[in-house]
């Protein structure tokens, strides 16, 4: 319980507004807001398949953004590393690579299997 007005605090539903110095619990509806566009994609997609639209969101800029950096990060560690450091060899990553890492991770966390080795 608040100190003030006995409101429960922790009630989902009181949320209180805050307009100039005062409080209050039951907040103005807003108004909706007038939409006068036409909905949906503004752009084409190469075709229907999710990763068409995946490749909207990710550019091949990034993938070699990601893999340039993943490369030079492996070269700075191998050449920091000790005799029994668990890296000791490094194949540098590729962009085919680093798709099928990411659809493995997408895959893994939307779809639940037993043993990696089901995916």
């Amino acid at each position: 319980m608040s100190s003030e007005d006995n409101v429960p605090v922790n009630n989902k539903h009181f949320r209180p507004v805050v307009t100039g110095d005062k409080w209050f619990n039951n907040p103005k509806p807003s108004q909706p807001i007038i939409f006068s566009q036409n909905s949906g994609l503004r752009v084409q997609t190469a075709g229907h398949k999710e990763i068409d639209y995946f490749n909207l969101l990710v550019s091949d800029s990034f993938y070699n953004l990601v893999i340039d950096e993943t490369n030079l990060y492996a070269v700075e560690i191998l050449s920091k590393s000790s005799v029994q450091a668990r890296i000791s060899h490094w194949k540098d990553l590729t962009v085919d690579e680093f798709k099928v890492f990411l659809g493995l991770l997408f895959h893994t966390s939307t779809i639940r299997l037993n043993k990696l080795e089901d995916y």
